[in-house]
């Protein structure tokens, strides 16, 4: 029997899995992918915070910082600009390829190209090839399905709105590599946003990502959005499209043996749809915690669960605040004032946003510090 199975390979399974094994644990990785992604499943834009925690030189991953952000919100435009490197883009492939090799060196069992069928509380999980694995402790990271919460009645039901539809395109083309943009609300991303990131002088993920239900046509949406936002020749390489969770987080993420981590958790910001960093958060949290209950240095489970509530706290009023806003007039006057705040913030204190993401993010990285026995991912 394992100390720990993991369900899913993503950024939250990974760095569950690693965490585990680096305080000693026993750990199975089960993935239904034998790679990751390809293309990668999201716009590959993180905060230098997160990245540092990773330790990208380390791997070392392909990297883009980013110096100007400029959104668009009814036709008009807010420009913030960075003193410090606050946002890159990065190679999500590159990475989960680098965490599972991880894995893999530390010693955790992988279990790739294999879903789970069946499990059996409260230990027992059964792939589709019929391998039968045993853990004392499973962590469920299988993003928005969340396979083993679903199966023991932690999954609530999610509507069709509180599901980010995206479509994303890697465009090749002329670029600035430094400048970031975003385009909230009408005509291209209905109540959402449209993005462009910029991979490298040649290239840039151009996406779209709005609630379901609306009955859009998005591959003609994104086609205009890139039509808008480029100037210059360019040519798709490859699209893709996907979902992330735009729903309140779970309240319970702890049952009996049981920890639900990530998209599986619901830990995304349904403001912005984004999720990196709370994935590899609470992965390692997870990681870290399940292995001292097996090593009988905490007493129970819900630590994990304590830990996490000031987060599902805050994601779940941003989740409020965003129901409250779907006609057109509240939409724009919410989005227009955050903006407008952010916007002026940063003129008059140009570490404004810097300091922002690092008072949001700080504390996590100090959380896991605390319970890992080295200071970065890698």
């Amino acid at each position: 029997m394992y100390d720990v199975v993991v369900v899913g390979g993503n950024l939250a399974g990974t760095s569950a899995a690693i965490s585990a094994t680096e305080k000693g644990a026993k750990v199975a990785l089960i993935e239904k992918n034998n790679v990751p992604h390809y293309p990668p499943h999201c716009g590959e834009g993180m905060d230098n915070i997160t990245a540092s925690f990773i330790n990208f030189n380390q791997i070392p991953c392909k990297t883009n910082t980013i110096n100007e952000l400029i959104i668009n919100l009814a036709n008009k435009e807010y420009t913030i600009k960075f003193k410090n490197k606050v946002l890159i883009t990065f190679d999500r492939y590159h990475l989960e390829k680098e965490l599972i090799r991880k894995t893999k060196q530390q010693g955790t069992d992988l279990f790739l190209g294999n879903t789970v069928k069946t499990y059996n509380p409260p230990h027992t999980i059964i792939l589709e090839d019929g391998t039968k694995i045993e853990g004392k402790i499973i962590i469920d990271a299988s993003g928005i399905n969340c396979v083993i919460g679903k199966k023991i009645g932690l999954k609530p039901k999610i509507k069709p709105m509180d599901i980010g539809v995206c479509i994303q395109s890697r465009v090749k083309t002329n670029i600035n590599p430094n400048k970031m943009k975003a385009w909230f609300h009408k005509p291209y991303a209905d109540y959402g946003y449209g993005w462009v990131f910029p991979i490298d002088k040649n290239h840039a993920n151009i996406g779209l990502g709005m609630p379901g239900g609306q009955h859009i046509d998005m591959k003609k949406r994104l086609k205009e959005y890139i039509q808008h936002e480029i100037h210059s020749d360019y040519k798709i390489l490859y699209n893709f499209y996907s979902c992330v969770p735009l729903a309140e987080p779970i309240n319970r993420i702890v049952k009996d043996n049981i920890l639900v981590t990530g998209d599986a958790a619901r830990l995304a910001n349904s403001f912005l749809g984004s999720g990196i960093a709370n994935a590899i958060f609470s992965g390692c949290l997870a990681g870290c915690i399940s292995t001292d209950f097996i090593k009988k240095k905490i007493k129970n489970l819900e630590l994990y669960q304590e830990i996490l509530r000031p987060k599902i706290n805050r994601l779940t009023k941003v989740y409020q605040k965003r129901n409250k806003r779907f006609s057109d007039k509240n939409f724009i006057n919410a989005y227009a004032r955050t903006f407008s705040i952010l916007s002026f913030g940063n003129k008059l204190f140009p570490n404004f946003f810097h300091k922002k993401i690092k008072n949001a993010l700080g504390e996590d990285v100090d959380i896991i510090r605390k319970y890992k026995k080295t200071s970065t991912l890698f």
